[in-house]
């Protein structure tokens, strides 16, 4: 039943629907597209039919016309394609859902993988507001700058995501972690991470705040 709900959902979108998609992808090639399908059943044992079908249970939360969360389904072989093409920033990066005929800005949210076969399980999406909180992956660049790690010396990073409050649906991907110049021993902190603009830490004051440190052998003069 599920399956061939799915498909008749797949080939019953509408020319004109299919169109719009189409063109929403052509205007708009930086940002992510995808389309779900509105489903009626939840539970663990028809999610568990859905996903034996090709298909991968989510909600979408955030809806404008209701509170309600709106129960949805999306492809498992699009979900996997759009995971590889996000490079671990896939939850921190705003895409087009479109969902019958309206189309919404969403964040991705809560992607649940079966611990021991990494099977996706579900999908949460969430429509996009200025203001939203989201955690960004840390990434180091210029190493190759620091002359402690020229000489053997590296970055040992403890923080590996940040939280933000995003000001446009532009999110930057990664925020980078700036090593040039620096020392042997060099506590990294948040004056080393590079902020674009509208993008500001929830670090609720904590002025010890480090992404990681500079370690090795010790250094002569």
């Amino acid at each position: 039943m599920l399956i061939a709900r799915g498909l008749m959902l797949t080939t019953g979108l509408g020319n004109s629907a299919r169109r719009h998609f189409s063109a929403l992808a052509a205007e708009s090639p930086e940002r992510r597209s995808m389309l779900a399908f509105p489903r009626d059943v939840d539970g663990s044992k028809k999610s568990q039919k859905l996903r034996k079908s090709g298909w991968i249970p989510g909600v979408l939360y955030g809806n404008e016309t209701t509170t309600k969360p709106q129960l949805i389904q999306v492809e498992a072989q699009e979900l996997r394609r759009q995971l590889r093409l996000a490079s671990g920033s896939f939850e921190n990066q705003t895409m087009h859902l479109q969902v019958g005929d309206k189309t919404h800005l969403v964040l991705p949210r809560a992607l649940q993988v079966h611990p021991a076969s990494d099977r996706i399980m579900n999908i949460t999406f969430i429509r996009y507001k200025d203001g939203m909180d989201v955690i960004i992956p840390l990434r180091p660049v210029n190493g190759d700058q620091s002359p402690a790690i020229r000489r053997g010396a590296f970055f040992l990073q403890v923080a590996r995501q940040l939280k933000c409050s995003v000001a446009s649906p532009d999110i930057p991907p990664i925020l980078e972690v700036d090593l040039a110049g620096a020392p042997n021993k060099t506590v990294v902190r948040m004056d080393r991470v590079r902020l674009p603009p509208g993008i500001v830490p929830k670090l609720m004051n904590d002025s010890n705040f480090s992404v990681g440190t500079i370690v090795g052998k010790r250094l002569n003069p």
